[in-house]
């Protein structure tokens, strides 16, 4: 049996762009579920 994921990010500001924070996150593409997620500052 395969898993097929995704992961995609997010980002958010508190306050100001200056701010910013970053969520990633994978999911199951069949069932929907999170498999994981965090959150944290992004650099290039």
């Amino acid at each position: 049996m395969a898993l097929i994921c995704e992961l995609d990010e997010q980002w958010s500001f508190v306050g100001s762009k200056a701010r910013q924070h970053w969520l990633w996150y994978t999911y199951n593409t069949k069932t929907g579920g999170v498999l994981a997620y965090t959150f944290g500052l992004r650099t290039d």
